[in-house]
């Protein structure tokens, strides 16, 4: 951890888009590749990128099947262990659209809700922008993870539920279907390397709005 209080910190806190799943390897794609990795070099050494993803992690929930990957739960020590931050990207909600969870889009944006309160509430300062991701799209693979065309349906409301909650609590918010950011055909969840660099470059310009 940087010390330098004159840097700008930087919370990206998600899932395993944020952690870096390679849709055609099921691998985790190099620092240089991932948007934060990325976004890290836009924004030069005055800026510290922390990357805090997992892969399956949902809102605020548990999952049986996968320990430890309640977003919520997590969420509460890593705030202590970074204790100051500028910025808090939270990018979450695509994990909890699985059938076993049995989740609207009205629900995961509460999910949603519970993080940015805990945020709020721990370090009040901090800017927070929530992610709307992009929706999911039905493939082989995302069925095997148990995404269905019900899933997809509701990844689609994510924008219209997610921007509600960010008006609510006065926070920034990106839909990144707005920004015409898609995931790979390959699984219908995952960024692209492509997708990966366009992403960076939308936070990048998010955060120069903020500054």
């Amino acid at each position: 951890m940087n010390t330098n209080q004159n840097i700008k910190r930087i919370l990206c806190f998600g899932d395993s888009n944020t952690w870096g799943l390679n849709p055609e390897t099921k691998e985790k794609y190099p620092a240089h590749i991932r948007w934060t990795g990325v976004l890290q070099d836009f924004l030069g050494d005055s800026v510290e990128i922390i990357e805090e993803g997992l892969r399956s992690r949902t809102t605020n929930i548990d999952d049986a099947e996968i320990l430890d990957r309640n977003g919520l739960t997590y969420l509460r020590p890593c705030l202590e262990t970074h204790t100051r931050l500028d910025v808090c990207i939270l990018w979450l909600g695509t994990n909890d659209l699985k059938s076993r969870f049995h989740r609207t889009a009205e629900n995961i944006a509460e999910g949603i809700r519970d993080c940015i309160l805990e945020i709020q509430e721990r370090i009040p300062k901090t800017r927070i922008i929530i992610i709307a991701p992009p929706h999911a799209y039905q493939t082989k693979v995302s069925q095997d993870w148990g995404f269905t065309a019900e899933s997809v349906k509701e990844s689609l409301k994510f924008t219209n539920t997610f921007s509600k909650i960010a008006t609510e609590k006065g926070v920034s918010f990106v839909s990144l279907d707005d920004k015409d950011i898609k995931p790979s055909e390959i699984d219908g969840i995952h960024l692209s390397l492509e997708s990966h660099r366009k992403v960076a470059e939308i936070f990048n310009n998010e955060l120069n709005l903020l500054s």
